[in-house]
């Protein structure tokens, strides 16, 4: 997925309902909000353009919310809400994972797994379950607070899997990856 002005690509994380039933998508601020510079309405596509998606034909959802990254106080989520043009072309489960049971924090040690665009299903180990750490964006640092850390031996994370749903082993949802290391053995998740 990806807005349908910038070559990019991120992953969708997962869906939400509120109050009223009505149904939203959510993956990061930095995919779907371009940090802090979307307006409301702006056309998301799937495949992301980055991935051969056409901005006109495969536009799937507008932009219709955001937290948006501070870039002088402490940040505790990267995300943004789409609405979907058509919930009949939505999968409401996720992929390779099926449906999700609930949704809780995550605990140190456990093992997790991630669904993402570049790297699909991946898991690792919580080695860290509220940290604070600086994130580099295009548009500056920003520091994060109480946001958890996930490491392996293998690759679990590469550019893409930005969005990625974070689950337990009991397919609970736990929060959205938003970033990730060089290596791509360390991503850092905020939680749901």
């Amino acid at each position: 997925t990806s807005r349908a002005d910038e070559e990019a690509a991120g992953t969708i994380g997962w869906w939400i309902v509120d109050e009223d039933g009505q149904v939203y998508l959510i993956s990061n601020n930095h995919v779907w909000a371009k940090e802090n510079l979307g307006q409301q309405g702006d056309s998301l596509v799937q495949p992301g353009i980055l991935d051969g998606g056409d901005p006109e034909k495969d536009v799937f959802a507008e932009l219709y919310d955001f937290i948006p990254l501070d870039f002088t106080n402490p940040n505790k989520v990267d995300l943004a809400v789409a609405r979907a043009i058509d919930l009949s072309n939505v999968f409401m489960a996720i992929m390779k994972v099926g449906g999700v049971v609930g949704a809780r924090d995550p605990q140190l040690n456990e093992e997790v797994s991630k669904v993402g665009r570049s790297t699909g299903l991946t898991r690792g180990i919580i080695a860290d379950d509220s940290a604070t750490l600086y994130i580099e964006y295009s548009s500056g640092a920003a520091t994060f607070q109480d946001v958890f850390i996930v490491q392996s031996d293998n690759v679990i994370v590469q550019p893409g899997d930005s969005g990625s749903p974070v689950l337990s082993q009991k397919h609970e949802f736990l929060g959205l990856l938003f970033a990730g290391n060089d290596e791509g053995t360390v991503f850092v998740g905020c939680k749901q």
